[in-house]
């Protein structure tokens, strides 16, 4: 319990991790807000184009983008060198004295990451819902139990997200190089998808299978939301077995 309490006031005292949650709520929300308007618009206009499928949920990639960073940045503060005003070294050394188990410390911060997750994604999928939902006023879809489950998907697809920064980030012992590909990921281009455009294989990599999760209407070659979780799931696992293992044999 006390090394759940340290983990938690470290991560809340992280300025990136608390703007990253705010972000992650309030930008999914005013753009899902924006793309209903607008496309309230066109149907009022008659565009024969215009078409609400996905708004409410496609604009949670913003919130996989904040769920990258707070996974990022929760462990990997532990590698980035101190000021040498405050005695240099890395802050991974004083967590080890604090708390000599590396994988209890380790258990710790992904709890608590993992808490931080759910919150942020059970808020942002019902928030960025009920926003489009208003916002498209009678032209908006009726909220049935597909529109809760992809709400529920999209909200697994965000924790997914950054549950995979996270493991990335402890595996290499780096966060620079997760953060930058993970958050351009959702925000500029995904190399993974590029790759599914052409080999239906690419579907099943660390990130596209979390992708899939909430992708609608499904690519050709697209797995099931069901086979998409369970393949991000066995992901997760390797890599976390795989850090676990590396970070016991870590020099603090």
């Amino acid at each position: 319990m006390n090394a759940i309490a340290a983990e938690t006031r470290k991560a809340l005292s992280h300025a990136p991790v608390v703007w990253a949650m705010l972000c992650g709520v309030v930008l999914p929300v005013l753009l899902a807000a924006h793309n209903a308007a607008g496309i309230r618009t066109d149907l009022a206009a008659g565009i024969p184009d215009a078409d609400p499928t996905g708004i409410g949920t496609t604009e949670l990639m913003l919130a996989a983008a904040a769920a990258a960073v707070i996974g990022v940045v929760v462990v990997g503060s532990e590698f980035v060198a101190m000021p040498n005003e405050l005695g240099g070294g890395r802050q991974a050394t004083t967590t080890a004295l604090a708390t000599p188990s590396r994988l209890r410390c380790l258990g710790a911060k992904l709890l608590v990451t993992t808490v931080l997750l759910v919150v942020m994604a059970g808020i942002v999928a019902v928030a960025t819902l009920l926003s489009a939902h208003a916002l498209l006023g009678a032209y908006a879809p009726e909220l049935d139990a597909t529109s809760w489950w992809q709400a529920a998907a999209g909200a697994a697809y965000v924790v997914s997200y950054g549950l995979l920064g996270f493991a990335v980030t402890a595996l290499l012992g780096n966060g620079l190089v997760p953060l930058i590909y993970l958050v351009a990921n959702q925000t500029v281009i995904s190399v993974g998808y590029l790759l599914t455009l052409r080999w239906s294989w690419a579907w099943y990599l660390p990130d596209t299978s979390v992708m899939a999760l909430m992708r609608t209407p499904p690519d050709p070659g697209q797995p099931g939301a069901a086979v998409a979780f369970a393949t991000a799931v066995a992901w997760l696992v390797v890599l976390f077995g795989a850090a676990a293992v590396v970070t016991a044999r870590r020099e603090p």
